[in-house]
Protein backbone atom coordinates (compact mmCIF):
# COMPACT_ATOMS: atom_id res chain seq x y z
CA UNK A 1 0.00 0.00 0.00
CA UNK A 2 1.32 3.48 -1.06
CA UNK A 3 1.82 5.83 1.97
CA UNK A 4 -0.58 8.32 0.55
CA UNK A 5 -3.05 5.43 0.43
CA UNK A 6 -2.02 4.83 4.11
CA UNK A 7 -2.74 8.12 5.40
CA UNK A 8 -6.46 8.19 3.73
CA UNK A 9 -7.10 4.64 5.68
CA UNK A 10 -5.73 6.34 8.88
CA UNK A 11 -7.64 9.53 8.24
CA UNK A 12 -11.04 7.38 7.79
CA UNK A 13 -11.10 5.93 11.40
CA UNK A 14 -10.49 8.99 12.89
CA UNK A 15 -13.56 10.85 10.89
CA UNK A 16 -16.80 10.45 12.67
CA UNK A 17 -19.37 9.08 10.11
CA UNK A 18 -21.14 12.70 10.25
CA UNK A 19 -18.09 14.42 8.76
CA UNK A 20 -17.73 12.00 5.61
CA UNK A 21 -21.20 12.78 4.72
CA UNK A 22 -20.26 16.36 3.83
CA UNK A 23 -18.92 17.08 0.17
CA UNK A 24 -18.99 20.92 0.31
CA UNK A 25 -15.75 22.57 1.10
CA UNK A 26 -12.43 20.63 1.72
CA UNK A 27 -10.86 20.17 5.38
CA UNK A 28 -7.54 21.02 6.31
CA UNK A 29 -6.95 17.13 6.16
CA UNK A 30 -8.24 17.28 2.29
CA UNK A 31 -5.47 19.51 1.55
CA UNK A 32 -3.01 17.55 4.12
CA UNK A 33 -4.04 14.11 1.80
CA UNK A 34 -3.29 15.60 -1.45
CA UNK A 35 -0.11 17.69 -0.94
CA UNK A 36 1.30 14.10 0.42
CA UNK A 37 1.25 12.59 -2.74
CA UNK A 38 2.81 15.46 -4.07
CA UNK A 39 5.86 15.43 -1.46
CA UNK A 40 6.84 11.87 -1.03
CA UNK A 41 10.57 12.53 -2.79
CA UNK A 42 11.32 15.25 0.63
CA UNK A 43 13.28 14.46 3.51
CA UNK A 44 11.70 17.07 5.57
CA UNK A 45 8.82 14.87 7.49
CA UNK A 46 7.02 18.05 7.94
CA UNK A 47 6.34 21.11 5.57
CA UNK A 48 4.53 24.12 5.87
CA UNK A 49 2.64 25.15 2.52
CA UNK A 50 -0.45 27.25 2.02
CA UNK A 51 -4.03 27.29 0.95
CA UNK A 52 -5.80 30.34 0.74
CA UNK A 53 -3.05 32.24 2.41
CA UNK A 54 -3.44 30.29 5.64
CA UNK A 55 -0.36 27.84 6.70
CA UNK A 56 -1.00 24.12 7.05
CA UNK A 57 1.08 21.58 8.61
CA UNK A 58 2.26 18.59 6.21
CA UNK A 59 2.98 15.35 7.56
CA UNK A 60 5.38 13.66 5.07
CA UNK A 61 6.96 10.29 6.82
CA UNK A 62 4.65 7.58 8.19
CA UNK A 63 5.67 6.97 11.86
CA UNK A 64 3.36 5.95 14.48
CA UNK A 65 0.45 8.48 15.36
CA UNK A 66 -0.36 9.83 18.68
CA UNK A 67 -3.18 8.38 20.60
CA UNK A 68 -6.96 9.87 19.15
CA UNK A 69 -8.60 12.24 21.09
CA UNK A 70 -12.31 11.17 21.25
CA UNK A 71 -14.43 13.26 19.83
CA UNK A 72 -18.07 13.54 21.13
CA UNK A 73 -21.12 15.07 20.22
CA UNK A 74 -21.70 16.28 24.18
CA UNK A 75 -18.71 17.34 24.95
CA UNK A 76 -15.66 16.30 26.30
CA UNK A 77 -15.63 12.76 27.24
CA UNK A 78 -15.91 12.32 31.27
CA UNK A 79 -12.19 10.86 32.61
CA UNK A 80 -13.75 7.23 34.80
CA UNK A 81 -9.97 6.17 35.49
CA UNK A 82 -9.74 4.12 38.85
CA UNK A 83 -6.31 4.75 38.87
CA UNK A 84 -4.09 4.57 42.48
CA UNK A 85 -2.02 7.55 41.33
CA UNK A 86 -1.83 9.91 38.56
CA UNK A 87 1.32 10.67 39.21
CA UNK A 88 2.10 7.39 38.07
CA UNK A 89 0.68 8.29 34.52
CA UNK A 90 2.63 11.84 33.75
CA UNK A 91 5.49 11.72 31.17
CA UNK A 92 8.75 12.28 32.39
CA UNK A 93 10.12 15.45 30.68
CA UNK A 94 11.54 18.68 31.37
CA UNK A 95 12.75 17.49 35.01
CA UNK A 96 14.11 20.22 37.07
CA UNK A 97 16.99 19.60 38.73
CA UNK A 98 16.82 19.56 42.73
CA UNK A 99 17.46 22.73 44.87
CA UNK A 100 16.32 24.70 41.62
CA UNK A 101 12.62 26.66 41.69
CA UNK A 102 9.51 24.68 40.43
CA UNK A 103 8.46 27.07 37.71
CA UNK A 104 9.01 26.88 33.97
CA UNK A 105 10.89 30.33 33.66
CA UNK A 106 10.67 33.46 35.94
CA UNK A 107 8.44 35.89 34.95
CA UNK A 108 10.74 38.63 33.55
CA UNK A 109 12.06 36.35 31.09
CA UNK A 110 8.21 35.46 30.30
CA UNK A 111 7.83 39.04 29.85
CA UNK A 112 10.91 39.08 26.78
CA UNK A 113 9.26 36.03 25.07
CA UNK A 114 5.49 37.02 24.88
CA UNK A 115 4.05 34.62 27.78
CA UNK A 116 1.70 36.86 29.22
CA UNK A 117 -1.59 37.14 30.23
CA UNK A 118 -3.07 40.52 28.56
CA UNK A 119 -6.26 41.93 30.38
CA UNK A 120 -9.12 43.86 29.00
CA UNK A 121 -10.44 46.93 31.01
CA UNK A 122 -14.33 46.17 30.99
CA UNK A 123 -17.48 48.25 32.60
CA UNK A 124 -17.44 48.34 36.12
CA UNK A 125 -19.73 45.81 37.27
CA UNK A 126 -22.10 46.87 40.63
CA UNK A 127 -24.83 44.35 41.97
CA UNK A 128 -28.12 44.23 43.28
CA UNK A 129 -28.37 43.41 46.87
CA UNK A 130 -31.83 41.61 48.33
CA UNK A 131 -33.26 40.27 50.84
CA UNK A 132 -31.43 37.05 50.86
CA UNK A 133 -28.14 38.67 50.04
CA UNK A 134 -26.74 39.32 46.91
CA UNK A 135 -28.95 38.92 44.04
CA UNK A 136 -28.51 36.55 40.86
CA UNK A 137 -28.18 39.51 38.41
CA UNK A 138 -25.84 42.13 37.85
CA UNK A 139 -27.18 45.47 38.04
CA UNK A 140 -25.81 49.30 37.62
CA UNK A 141 -27.29 50.67 40.91
CA UNK A 142 -26.43 49.42 43.73
CA UNK A 143 -22.52 48.04 45.47
CA UNK A 144 -19.43 46.93 42.79
CA UNK A 145 -18.35 43.65 43.87
CA UNK A 146 -15.24 44.88 45.04
CA UNK A 147 -16.54 46.47 47.63
CA UNK A 148 -19.39 43.65 48.39
CA UNK A 149 -16.14 41.50 48.81
CA UNK A 150 -14.58 43.56 51.13
CA UNK A 151 -17.73 44.49 53.67
CA UNK A 152 -18.64 40.35 53.61
CA UNK A 153 -15.34 39.96 55.49
CA UNK A 154 -14.07 37.45 52.68
CA UNK A 155 -11.35 39.02 50.77
CA UNK A 156 -8.37 36.97 50.68
CA UNK A 157 -10.19 33.48 50.74
CA UNK A 158 -9.61 31.48 48.40
CA UNK A 159 -13.20 32.25 46.88
CA UNK A 160 -13.09 29.27 44.11
CA UNK A 161 -10.96 26.38 43.82
CA UNK A 162 -10.89 24.06 41.26
CA UNK A 163 -11.01 20.63 42.52
CA UNK A 164 -8.01 17.94 42.00
CA UNK A 165 -9.40 15.60 39.40
CA UNK A 166 -7.34 12.69 38.20
CA UNK A 167 -5.79 13.39 34.49
CA UNK A 168 -7.43 16.74 34.52
CA UNK A 169 -5.94 18.99 36.74
CA UNK A 170 -1.76 18.39 35.81
CA UNK A 171 0.13 21.57 34.77
CA UNK A 172 -1.01 22.16 31.74
CA UNK A 173 -4.34 22.43 32.88
CA UNK A 174 -3.56 24.29 35.53
CA UNK A 175 -1.99 27.09 32.77
CA UNK A 176 -4.67 27.21 31.41
CA UNK A 177 -7.60 27.70 33.75
CA UNK A 178 -4.47 30.58 34.66
CA UNK A 179 -5.70 32.19 31.51
CA UNK A 180 -9.21 32.83 32.14
CA UNK A 181 -8.96 33.55 36.02
CA UNK A 182 -5.79 34.94 38.12
CA UNK A 183 -7.79 34.91 41.17
CA UNK A 184 -9.06 30.96 41.53
CA UNK A 185 -7.03 28.33 43.80
CA UNK A 186 -5.74 25.75 41.62
CA UNK A 187 -4.55 22.15 43.03
CA UNK A 188 -2.97 19.35 41.58
CA UNK A 189 -4.49 15.66 41.13
CA UNK A 190 -3.32 13.87 43.72
CA UNK A 191 -0.24 12.82 44.54
CA UNK A 192 0.35 8.72 46.81
CA UNK A 193 2.45 9.44 49.79
CA UNK A 194 4.56 6.34 48.69
CA UNK A 195 5.20 7.27 45.30
CA UNK A 196 6.41 10.77 45.98
CA UNK A 197 8.86 8.89 48.48
CA UNK A 198 10.37 6.59 45.97
CA UNK A 199 9.92 7.77 42.57
CA UNK A 200 12.95 9.27 40.72
CA UNK A 201 10.44 11.62 38.60
CA UNK A 202 8.86 13.60 41.84
CA UNK A 203 10.15 16.91 40.58
CA UNK A 204 8.10 16.48 37.10
CA UNK A 205 5.18 15.46 39.56
CA UNK A 206 5.21 18.45 41.86
CA UNK A 207 6.47 21.47 39.70
CA UNK A 208 4.47 24.19 38.45
CA UNK A 209 4.70 27.54 36.77
CA UNK A 210 4.71 30.90 38.86
CA UNK A 211 1.83 32.27 37.63
CA UNK A 212 -0.26 29.23 39.21
CA UNK A 213 -0.43 30.76 42.20
CA UNK A 214 -2.16 30.43 44.56
CA UNK A 215 -1.93 26.56 44.33
CA UNK A 216 -2.56 23.44 46.69
CA UNK A 217 -0.80 19.76 46.53
CA UNK A 218 -2.69 17.08 47.28
CA UNK A 219 -1.53 13.67 48.80
CA UNK A 220 -3.08 10.28 49.47
CA UNK A 221 -2.06 7.81 51.99
CA UNK A 222 -2.83 6.92 55.34
CA UNK A 223 0.53 6.12 57.22
CA UNK A 224 1.52 9.37 59.44
CA UNK A 225 5.26 8.99 58.99
CA UNK A 226 5.07 8.52 55.23
CA UNK A 227 3.21 11.37 54.78
CA UNK A 228 5.26 13.52 57.00
CA UNK A 229 7.86 12.21 54.57
CA UNK A 230 6.03 13.53 51.83
CA UNK A 231 5.02 16.57 52.72
CA UNK A 232 8.80 17.78 53.64
CA UNK A 233 9.46 16.65 49.67
CA UNK A 234 6.11 18.66 48.98
CA UNK A 235 7.60 21.44 51.07
CA UNK A 236 10.20 22.53 48.71
CA UNK A 237 8.53 23.58 46.10
CA UNK A 238 6.57 26.16 47.81
CA UNK A 239 2.66 24.64 47.30
CA UNK A 240 0.53 27.70 49.27
CA UNK A 241 -1.54 24.45 50.93
CA UNK A 242 -1.00 20.86 51.29
CA UNK A 243 -4.18 18.65 51.68
CA UNK A 244 -5.07 15.35 52.63
CA UNK A 245 -7.24 13.15 50.48
CA UNK A 246 -10.63 11.41 52.44
CA UNK A 247 -12.90 11.72 50.27
CA UNK A 248 -11.85 9.72 46.89
CA UNK A 249 -14.20 6.84 46.50
CA UNK A 250 -11.88 4.98 44.38
CA UNK A 251 -11.50 0.87 44.06
CA UNK A 252 -8.01 1.02 43.99
CA UNK A 253 -8.04 4.07 46.84
CA UNK A 254 -9.91 2.52 49.28
CA UNK A 255 -9.62 -0.98 48.84
CA UNK A 256 -5.66 -2.14 48.24
CA UNK A 257 -4.75 1.56 49.04
CA UNK A 258 -7.12 1.93 52.21
CA UNK A 259 -7.12 5.40 52.08
CA UNK A 260 -9.13 7.97 50.58
CA UNK A 261 -13.04 7.84 51.88
CA UNK A 262 -12.69 4.87 53.48
CA UNK A 263 -10.27 6.48 56.54
CA UNK A 264 -13.80 8.42 57.45
CA UNK A 265 -14.43 5.39 59.43
CA UNK A 266 -11.15 5.83 61.22
CA UNK A 267 -11.30 9.47 61.96
CA UNK A 268 -8.25 9.07 64.78
CA UNK A 269 -6.10 7.88 62.34
CA UNK A 270 -6.70 10.94 59.96
CA UNK A 271 -5.88 13.16 63.34
CA UNK A 272 -2.75 11.21 63.32
CA UNK A 273 -1.55 11.76 59.94
CA UNK A 274 -2.69 15.79 59.99
CA UNK A 275 -0.80 15.66 62.97
CA UNK A 276 2.27 14.28 62.05
CA UNK A 277 2.33 16.50 58.41
CA UNK A 278 1.78 19.51 60.18
CA UNK A 279 4.84 18.87 62.57
CA UNK A 280 7.23 19.08 59.85
CA UNK A 281 5.92 21.93 58.06
CA UNK A 282 4.03 25.65 58.10
CA UNK A 283 2.54 25.33 55.39
CA UNK A 284 -1.42 24.85 56.42
CA UNK A 285 -2.81 21.53 56.08
CA UNK A 286 -5.87 21.10 54.91
CA UNK A 287 -8.61 17.87 54.68
CA UNK A 288 -10.83 17.12 51.89
CA UNK A 289 -14.01 14.70 52.55
CA UNK A 290 -17.63 13.86 52.11
CA UNK A 291 -20.69 13.81 54.30
CA UNK A 292 -19.96 10.06 54.87
CA UNK A 293 -19.67 6.30 53.46
CA UNK A 294 -22.32 4.00 52.64
CA UNK A 295 -25.22 3.91 55.60
CA UNK A 296 -22.87 6.51 57.75
CA UNK A 297 -24.03 10.01 56.65
CA UNK A 298 -25.72 11.52 59.62
CA UNK A 299 -25.28 14.92 61.00
CA UNK A 300 -23.97 12.97 63.82
CA UNK A 301 -21.43 10.69 62.11
CA UNK A 302 -20.14 13.82 60.22
CA UNK A 303 -19.59 16.17 62.75
CA UNK A 304 -18.09 13.59 64.89
CA UNK A 305 -15.32 12.94 62.09
CA UNK A 306 -14.92 16.80 62.35
CA UNK A 307 -14.19 16.98 66.18
CA UNK A 308 -11.82 14.34 66.32
CA UNK A 309 -9.65 15.48 63.33
CA UNK A 310 -9.77 19.11 64.75
CA UNK A 311 -8.07 18.48 67.31
CA UNK A 312 -4.72 17.82 65.45
CA UNK A 313 -4.62 21.66 64.09
CA UNK A 314 -6.82 21.45 61.33
CA UNK A 315 -8.70 24.24 61.05
CA UNK A 316 -10.00 23.98 57.19
CA UNK A 317 -12.59 21.32 56.25
CA UNK A 318 -13.05 20.49 52.27
CA UNK A 319 -16.69 19.11 52.46
CA UNK A 320 -17.96 17.43 49.20
CA UNK A 321 -22.09 17.73 49.75
CA UNK A 322 -22.50 13.98 48.99
CA UNK A 323 -21.80 10.27 50.73
CA UNK A 324 -19.77 7.91 49.40
CA UNK A 325 -21.00 4.35 48.16
CA UNK A 326 -18.46 2.21 48.49
CA UNK A 327 -19.50 -1.02 47.29
CA UNK A 328 -22.11 -0.90 44.13
CA UNK A 329 -20.98 2.35 42.37
CA UNK A 330 -18.02 3.67 40.20
CA UNK A 331 -16.01 6.33 41.45
CA UNK A 332 -17.80 8.18 38.14
CA UNK A 333 -21.34 7.31 39.44
CA UNK A 334 -20.10 8.78 43.46
CA UNK A 335 -20.23 11.97 41.75
CA UNK A 336 -23.81 11.98 40.44
CA UNK A 337 -26.00 9.13 42.11
CA UNK A 338 -25.92 10.03 45.42
CA UNK A 339 -27.69 12.90 46.05
CA UNK A 340 -26.45 16.66 47.13
CA UNK A 341 -26.71 17.76 50.53
CA UNK A 342 -25.64 21.88 50.92
CA UNK A 343 -28.06 22.13 53.94
CA UNK A 344 -26.20 19.67 55.91
CA UNK A 345 -22.33 21.26 55.08
CA UNK A 346 -24.38 24.77 56.44
CA UNK A 347 -25.72 23.03 59.56
CA UNK A 348 -22.29 21.80 60.15
CA UNK A 349 -21.01 24.86 60.01
CA UNK A 350 -22.65 26.56 62.95
CA UNK A 351 -21.69 23.45 65.11
CA UNK A 352 -18.23 24.60 64.62
CA UNK A 353 -17.88 28.32 64.46
CA UNK A 354 -14.36 28.41 64.94
CA UNK A 355 -13.37 26.59 61.81
CA UNK A 356 -13.20 27.06 58.15
CA UNK A 357 -15.12 25.23 55.79
CA UNK A 358 -15.69 25.19 51.88
CA UNK A 359 -18.67 23.94 50.01
CA UNK A 360 -18.18 20.84 46.68
CA UNK A 361 -20.44 19.01 44.62
CA UNK A 362 -22.52 20.29 41.88
CA UNK A 363 -21.80 23.85 41.04
CA UNK A 364 -21.86 24.88 37.50
CA UNK A 365 -22.26 28.69 37.19
CA UNK A 366 -20.79 32.04 38.26
CA UNK A 367 -24.29 32.73 39.96
CA UNK A 368 -24.58 29.63 41.76
CA UNK A 369 -20.91 30.41 43.39
CA UNK A 370 -22.50 34.00 44.21
CA UNK A 371 -25.26 33.34 45.88
CA UNK A 372 -23.69 30.53 48.25
CA UNK A 373 -20.94 32.86 49.12
CA UNK A 374 -22.73 36.16 49.45
CA UNK A 375 -26.51 35.64 50.46
CA UNK A 376 -26.37 37.44 54.08
CA UNK A 377 -27.17 34.09 55.61
CA UNK A 378 -24.52 32.77 54.31
CA UNK A 379 -22.29 31.22 57.54
CA UNK A 380 -19.58 33.37 57.94
CA UNK A 381 -17.10 30.68 58.20
CA UNK A 382 -17.76 29.38 54.55
CA UNK A 383 -13.97 29.88 53.04
CA UNK A 384 -14.74 29.20 49.39
CA UNK A 385 -16.65 27.28 46.98
CA UNK A 386 -14.97 24.24 44.82
CA UNK A 387 -16.09 23.40 41.43
CA UNK A 388 -14.70 19.98 40.00
CA UNK A 389 -15.61 19.18 36.05
CA UNK A 390 -17.44 21.67 34.70
CA UNK A 391 -14.18 23.62 34.50
CA UNK A 392 -12.94 20.93 32.53
CA UNK A 393 -16.49 20.39 30.43
CA UNK A 394 -16.51 24.29 30.38
CA UNK A 395 -13.78 26.30 30.71
CA UNK A 396 -15.20 29.63 29.53
CA UNK A 397 -17.95 29.59 32.80
CA UNK A 398 -14.42 31.40 34.72
CA UNK A 399 -14.00 34.12 32.62
CA UNK A 400 -15.48 36.42 34.93
CA UNK A 401 -15.03 34.90 38.23
CA UNK A 402 -12.29 37.68 38.70
CA UNK A 403 -14.51 40.36 38.89
CA UNK A 404 -18.28 38.73 39.94
CA UNK A 405 -16.51 36.85 42.77
CA UNK A 406 -12.93 38.50 43.84
CA UNK A 407 -14.12 42.29 42.65
CA UNK A 408 -11.24 42.58 40.31
CA UNK A 409 -11.52 45.46 37.96
CA UNK A 410 -11.28 43.19 35.21
CA UNK A 411 -10.69 39.92 33.66
CA UNK A 412 -7.83 38.04 32.08
CA UNK A 413 -9.52 37.01 28.92
CA UNK A 414 -12.46 38.29 26.33
CA UNK A 415 -12.03 35.82 23.75
CA UNK A 416 -11.70 32.45 23.02
CA UNK A 417 -9.14 33.22 20.43
CA UNK A 418 -7.17 35.64 23.09
CA UNK A 419 -7.34 32.45 25.30
CA UNK A 420 -6.23 29.84 22.78
CA UNK A 421 -3.12 32.20 21.72
CA UNK A 422 -1.67 32.57 25.10
CA UNK A 423 -1.67 28.64 25.61
CA UNK A 424 -0.19 28.18 21.95
CA UNK A 425 3.03 30.63 23.67
CA UNK A 426 2.74 28.38 26.39
CA UNK A 427 2.55 25.11 24.56
CA UNK A 428 5.87 26.26 22.41
CA UNK A 429 7.92 27.42 25.12
CA UNK A 430 7.25 24.04 26.98
CA UNK A 431 7.37 21.66 24.36
CA UNK A 432 10.17 22.54 21.81
CA UNK A 433 9.97 21.22 18.02
CA UNK A 434 12.44 18.91 16.65
CA UNK A 435 11.03 19.01 13.21
CA UNK A 436 12.65 20.75 10.30
CA UNK A 437 10.33 23.48 10.01
CA UNK A 438 10.39 24.87 13.35
CA UNK A 439 12.97 22.84 15.59
CA UNK A 440 16.47 21.83 15.01
CA UNK A 441 15.54 19.18 12.13
CA UNK A 442 16.57 15.90 14.69
CA UNK A 443 12.78 14.76 14.53
CA UNK A 444 13.49 13.18 18.19
CA UNK A 445 10.45 11.41 19.69
CA UNK A 446 8.72 13.54 21.81
CA UNK A 447 9.07 12.69 25.49
CA UNK A 448 5.60 13.68 25.93
CA UNK A 449 2.00 13.19 24.92
CA UNK A 450 0.40 16.06 22.70
CA UNK A 451 -3.23 14.17 23.01
CA UNK A 452 -2.68 15.54 27.12
CA UNK A 453 -0.70 19.06 26.31
CA UNK A 454 -4.23 19.77 23.94
CA UNK A 455 -6.41 17.93 26.29
CA UNK A 456 -7.57 21.46 28.43
CA UNK A 457 -8.84 22.87 25.45
CA UNK A 458 -11.34 20.32 24.20
CA UNK A 459 -14.01 22.04 26.07
CA UNK A 460 -13.19 25.80 25.05
CA UNK A 461 -16.06 25.93 22.85
CA UNK A 462 -18.83 23.83 24.82
CA UNK A 463 -22.38 24.96 23.33
CA UNK A 464 -21.26 27.63 20.75
CA UNK A 465 -21.99 26.34 17.26
CA UNK A 466 -19.09 24.66 15.46
CA UNK A 467 -17.78 23.50 18.66
CA UNK A 468 -17.77 19.16 16.84
CA UNK A 469 -15.87 20.80 14.03
CA UNK A 470 -12.87 22.43 16.23
CA UNK A 471 -12.57 18.90 17.99
CA UNK A 472 -12.52 16.94 15.05
CA UNK A 473 -9.97 18.94 13.22
CA UNK A 474 -7.81 18.71 16.64
CA UNK A 475 -7.97 15.02 16.54
CA UNK A 476 -7.32 14.89 12.65
CA UNK A 477 -4.17 16.81 13.29
CA UNK A 478 -3.11 14.91 16.61
CA UNK A 479 -4.01 11.27 14.89
CA UNK A 480 -1.45 12.61 11.73
CA UNK A 481 2.09 10.38 12.08
CA UNK A 482 4.82 13.00 12.24
CA UNK A 483 3.15 15.89 13.18
CA UNK A 484 4.23 15.25 16.71
CA UNK A 485 7.89 16.64 16.19
CA UNK A 486 6.65 19.65 15.64
CA UNK A 487 4.94 19.60 19.46
CA UNK A 488 1.78 20.39 20.11
CA UNK A 489 1.73 24.47 19.77
CA UNK A 490 2.13 24.42 16.11
CA UNK A 491 -0.24 21.79 15.90
CA UNK A 492 -2.82 24.18 18.08
CA UNK A 493 -1.53 26.67 16.28
CA UNK A 494 -2.56 25.30 12.71
CA UNK A 495 -6.02 23.93 14.11
CA UNK A 496 -6.64 27.22 15.28
CA UNK A 497 -5.76 29.22 11.90
CA UNK A 498 -7.96 26.76 9.98
CA UNK A 499 -10.94 26.74 11.68
CA UNK A 500 -13.34 29.27 10.80
CA UNK A 501 -15.33 29.43 13.69
CA UNK A 502 -17.30 32.89 14.98
CA UNK A 503 -17.26 31.95 18.59
CA UNK A 504 -13.75 32.12 18.65
CA UNK A 505 -13.91 36.05 17.92
CA UNK A 506 -17.14 36.60 20.18
CA UNK A 507 -16.54 38.65 23.37
CA UNK A 508 -17.55 36.00 26.17
CA UNK A 509 -20.50 36.91 27.96
CA UNK A 510 -21.79 34.49 30.88
CA UNK A 511 -25.21 34.28 29.54
CA UNK A 512 -24.01 32.34 26.27
CA UNK A 513 -21.41 30.08 28.06
CA UNK A 514 -24.32 28.11 29.42
CA UNK A 515 -26.47 25.09 27.05
CA UNK A 516 -29.89 27.18 26.86
CA UNK A 517 -31.77 23.57 26.68
CA UNK A 518 -30.31 22.75 30.03
CA UNK A 519 -30.62 26.10 32.08
CA UNK A 520 -33.94 25.83 33.38
CA UNK A 521 -34.03 22.43 34.96
CA UNK A 522 -30.33 22.82 36.31
CA UNK A 523 -30.91 26.00 37.59
CA UNK A 524 -33.87 24.88 39.32
CA UNK A 525 -32.38 21.53 40.93
CA UNK A 526 -29.41 23.49 42.12
CA UNK A 527 -31.79 26.81 43.60
CA UNK A 528 -33.62 24.34 45.57
CA UNK A 529 -30.86 22.78 47.11
CA UNK A 530 -29.16 26.30 47.67
CA UNK A 531 -32.93 27.87 49.10
CA UNK A 532 -32.70 24.36 51.49
CA UNK A 533 -28.85 25.46 52.73
CA UNK A 534 -30.43 29.18 53.09
CA UNK A 535 -33.33 28.51 55.42
CA UNK A 536 -31.11 25.73 57.66
CA UNK A 537 -28.85 28.75 57.74
CA UNK A 538 -31.97 31.35 59.01
CA UNK A 539 -33.19 28.76 61.57
CA UNK A 540 -29.43 28.76 62.98
CA UNK A 541 -29.53 32.57 63.53
CA UNK A 542 -32.76 32.72 65.17
CA UNK A 543 -31.74 29.91 67.85
CA UNK A 544 -33.80 26.68 65.96
CA UNK A 545 -31.49 23.77 66.53
CA UNK A 546 -32.72 21.17 64.58
CA UNK A 547 -30.59 18.19 62.49
CA UNK A 548 -30.12 17.96 58.99
CA UNK A 549 -31.25 14.55 57.44
CA UNK A 550 -29.40 13.40 54.83
CA UNK A 551 -31.90 11.46 52.46
CA UNK A 552 -31.43 9.03 49.52
CA UNK A 553 -34.10 10.34 47.46
CA UNK A 554 -31.77 9.98 44.40
CA UNK A 555 -33.24 12.87 42.68
CA UNK A 556 -30.37 13.12 40.18
CA UNK A 557 -30.45 12.94 36.35
CA UNK A 558 -32.05 10.28 34.16
CA UNK A 559 -28.75 10.06 33.18
CA UNK A 560 -27.12 9.38 36.76
CA UNK A 561 -30.29 6.77 37.09
CA UNK A 562 -29.54 5.09 34.09
CA UNK A 563 -25.80 4.37 35.10
CA UNK A 564 -26.75 3.24 38.90
CA UNK A 565 -29.10 1.02 36.63
CA UNK A 566 -26.29 -0.56 34.90
CA UNK A 567 -24.04 -0.74 37.91
CA UNK A 568 -26.45 -3.33 39.72
CA UNK A 569 -26.74 -6.23 37.96
CA UNK A 570 -30.50 -7.53 37.68
CA UNK A 571 -32.17 -4.46 38.53
CA UNK A 572 -34.46 -3.21 35.99
CA UNK A 573 -35.91 -0.15 37.34
CA UNK A 574 -35.75 2.64 39.96
CA UNK A 575 -38.55 1.63 42.37
CA UNK A 576 -36.27 -0.01 44.86
CA UNK A 577 -32.98 1.52 44.90
CA UNK A 578 -32.35 1.43 48.28
CA UNK A 579 -32.69 -1.80 48.92
CA UNK A 580 -30.24 -2.80 46.32
CA UNK A 581 -27.86 -0.15 47.81
CA UNK A 582 -28.56 -2.09 51.00
CA UNK A 583 -28.23 -5.83 49.59
CA UNK A 584 -24.72 -4.30 47.72
CA UNK A 585 -23.22 -2.83 51.39
CA UNK A 586 -24.85 -5.39 53.93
Amino acid sequence: MHEGDQVQESRKRSLSPAANKSDAKKSASDVIINQLSENKGSNDPLQITSTNSVPILVKENNTPAQDPIVVDSEGPAEEESEQQSSTEQKDSNNSVPEGQGSSLAAPQEKEEKGVHTPSTEAPETEQTVSEEGLGTSSSSTAFPMQRVVQESGRAGRPLVQIAPMLDVTYQDFRYFIRLLSKKVQLWSEMHVQNTLIHSPEVNNFLRYDDIEHPIVCQLGGADPESLAKAVQIVEKFKYDEINLNVGCPSDRVCGKGKFGATLMLEPELVSECVKAMKSVTDTPITVKTRLGIDKTADEDFTSNFISVVEKSGCEHFIMHARKAWLKGLSPAQNRSVPPLNYAQIYSICYRFPHLQFSLNGGIKTVEEIKRLIFAKETPPNIRGIMIGRVAYDNPCMLWNVDTEIYGEETNPATTRRQVLNDYITYLKEKYKPTCKCHGDGSNQDAQHSIHLAVKPILGILAHKQGSKKFRRELDEYVRLAGLQFCGPGYILEAVLQNTGCEALDELLDPDKCEDPRQLVQKFKETDELIDKALAVSRDRMNGIIEKVPYEDTFQCSSAAKRAYVKAIPGHQNLKNLKENLSEANP
